[in-house]
């Protein structure tokens, strides 16, 4: 008998989809659902900063990083870094005339693998990321509006969607933007458990 995901993430944005990876490599059943019918093709972000593409450091904790920290970890920054652009520095100009210039590559020299920020949009990151994804055999399941949630008896958390599906996993991650709906929702008011 198939049993259902220990996590259910709600959002397909580069934090969604780099919990989703990184749960997938500690050995978790994930389920990835997205309110839209495919990515982005826009960009909500236009860099990479040089601590998101970073290796943790011997004193880290894996599990303490953000989402994004773990890209290196993952295996994926060096390709990212491949389809962008490594900005060297920043000039802020008034009109014509510069009046200051910040070069991230001395700035950041001895302090990162990566001293640059890398440019490059989100949807490309998203792309890459889900793409990893289904490689593993895990599919953003699209189209998918959350109507409801309440605390399960059986597991944790059940996820209602408008077209009438459920869900039940021991986890919720929201990880649906600034207007989350998981966050949001009244429903979390008394959440099974809290992280």
């Amino acid at each position: 008998m198939e049993t259902g995901p220990d996590v259910i993430i709600i959002g397909a944005g580069p934090s969604g989809l780099v919990a989703a990876l990184t749960l997938l490599q500690e050995g978790q059943k994930v389920a990835i659902y997205d309110a839209l019918p495919k990515g982005q093709n826009g960009s909500r972000a236009a860099a990479v900063h040089a601590h998101t593409l970073e290796v943790p450091s011997a004193g880290s904790l894996f599990h303490r990083l953000t989402p994004l920290q773990r890209l290196h970890t993952l295996g994926y920054a060096e390709q990212l870094i491949s389809k962008g652009i490594k900005g060297q520095g920043v000039v802020n100009y008034d009109r014509t005339t510069p009046i200051m210039h910040l070069s991230l590559t001395q700035y950041l020299q001895g302090l990162t693998e990566y001293p640059f920020a890398l440019l490059i949009p989100q949807h490309e990151v998203e792309h890459l990321l889900e793409e990893k994804l289904n490689g593993l055999g895990v599919k953003v399941r699209r189209e998918m509006r959350i109507k409801g949630m309440e605390a399960s008896d059986s597991k944790g958390i059940k996820v209602t969607f408008d077209n009438g599906e459920t869900a039940q996993a021991t986890y919720l991650i929201g990880a649906d933007g600034s207007r989350s709906t998981v966050r949001f929702n009244d429903a979390m008011n008394n959440p099974a458990e809290t992280v």
